[in-house]
């Protein structure tokens, strides 16, 4: 391989990792939380649905949402804005889904500060 492919190659490979870097860190450091309800007879047609959000809205519709942003670096993760429509006819099941998600995230990012420290 000559010297101008290699470098061509390598700068190639940074491009598609920092890519992949990027999104990952914007998946990582955004949750969201949706609450959908529907017709007791219709619940078995949502659960098998590909995509709920693809569903009749005469049969399902979302009451609860949740988006919490996070600010991280190499240390920790601070939660930097939320925002929360929930209707209160399922807001004891979407509070306990965020809190689930929530946990949930903390654990995958604390995983992975774990995996930093010990490169460092």
């Amino acid at each position: 391989m000559q010297v101008k492919d290699l470098s061509k190659a390598i700068a190639t490979f940074a491009r598609q990792l920092q890519d992949k870097v990027r999104r990952l860190t914007e998946d990582a450091t955004t949750l969201e939380v949706s609450t959908y309800t529907t017709g007791k007879r219709q619940l078995a047609d949502v659960v098998n649905e590909a995509d709920v959000t693809a569903a009749d809205p005469a049969r399902v519709r979302r009451q609860g949402f949740t988006r919490i942003t996070f600010d991280c670096d190499l240390s920790s993760c601070t939660q930097t804005g939320r925002t929360d429509d929930v209707a209160p006819a399922v807001a004891v099941m979407h509070r306990a889904s965020v809190d689930g998600a929530v946990a949930a995230r903390e654990a995958v990012l604390g995983a992975g500060y774990e995996v930093l420290a010990r490169m460092r």
